[in-house]
């Protein structure tokens, strides 16, 4: 099997600002972390979104919050990393995610790191905060994404 398997979603929410869709979960991720000057290498899983902006504004300091988690069909919970949220980038691979502008009709692809997880296993939800402003007014939006494998 190789290092992603595709996941076919649904999405639930009747938000009228932002659309989500989870696109790929690689659980062959790895990543490095500096704390104190000490560099450590760290191996999870990432899972792959797409936001899409739904509204004639612009959303801006789009902030995915660090109690998002995965949920399995056996009920285990398996939580992120806190308040890591990477954002694709063509210039690099990531940048801060209070520092997104996502203009109207517009979308955004990031990824979410869960550390540790390394298992195929099929998860069927994945919950997630997002917090963002539009016109300098601070919104909130709970998703719940239930994932529909192939």
């Amino acid at each position: 099997m190789g290092s992603s398997v595709i996941l076919y979603n649904k999405h639930y929410t009747y938000d009228k600002t932002l659309a989500i869709a989870v696109n790929k979960l690689d659980v062959n991720f790895t990543w490095s972390q500096t704390s104190f000057g000490v560099r450590t290498e760290q191996a999870g899983c990432a899972l792959y979104l797409t936001l899409a902006n739904r509204t004639k504004k612009m959303v801006e300091r789009i902030y995915v919050a660090g109690n998002c988690y995965l949920l399995d069909n056996d009920g285990n919970q398996y939580s992120s990393v806190d308040n890591n949220f990477y954002w694709m980038d063509g210039r690099s691979s990531s940048f801060n995610a209070h520092s997104s502008v996502l203009a109207p009709n517009a979308r955004l692809q990031g990824f979410v790191l869960f550390p540790k997880l390394r298992s195929f296993q099929k998860f069927k939800r994945f919950f997630f905060k997002c917090e963002f402003w539009i016109d300098s007014e601070m919104h909130q939006g709970n998703y719940d994404v239930e994932l529909i494998w192939p």
